[in-house]
């Protein structure tokens, strides 16, 4: 059983580091996304050259295209948090692929649910870091305060809910109860 844990473990690791790769993408468009949006909300009258001043139908042509560019990187974040709840699915899939005892009745099987249950919890990381990702989406429209809209970024970006030095201790452990499982036997 070891084995089928440390195996799904490192399958959690390549699906982490394609987690890693479209969080990273979803902050440089929320950046693109939020420099947009503050664009649009804080367009002025005295923005516009002297020849637009007086075009209110430039004027209008020109907020409706960059409405449509803060729409177009709008809808590229939802897509990126698509692919992310889609490995966050997978994650998920991996762990509930696995049975183990609640009650163990030897110290291999012990081992086993302490090792299940670490996994569990960075899974647990992990959806909760979706749950934010998705809020921090509904969210950022509706806010126009520039310091707000950086602190969202830093979430998105920090993964506020994935504590890194956890993951990492409980790699550790998987690693050496895979070399030790044959002691076990």
């Amino acid at each position: 059983m070891i084995n089928h844990l440390v195996k799904s473990f490192e399958n959690f690791k390549e699906l982490s580091s394609q987690w890693n790769t479209f969080r990273d993408k979803g902050t440089k468009i929320m950046s693109t996304l939020v420099n947009k949006h503050l664009k649009v909300s804080y367009i002025d009258l005295y923005d516009f050259s002297d020849s637009i001043k007086e075009n209110t139908s430039l004027q209008f042509k020109y907020k409706q295209s960059q409405f449509n560019d803060l729409i177009s990187c709008y809808e590229k974040l939802n897509s990126t948090i698509l692919e992310l709840k889609a490995i966050v699915e997978k994650i998920n899939e991996n762990l509930s692929s696995l049975s183990v005892s609640k009650k163990p009745k030897s110290y291999q099987e012990t081992i086993e649910l302490k090792l299940y249950e670490y996994y569990e919890d960075i899974i647990k990381m992990y959806n909760k870091s979706l749950e934010n990702k998705q809020q921090i989406i509904n969210n950022i429209m509706n806010t126009e305060d520039r310091d707000q809209l950086l602190i969202l970024i830093t979430c998105w970006s920090n993964d506020i809910y994935i504590n890194n030095k956890t993951i990492d201790l409980v790699e550790e452990i998987f690693k050496t109860e895979n070399n030790n499982s044959s002691l076990y036997k």
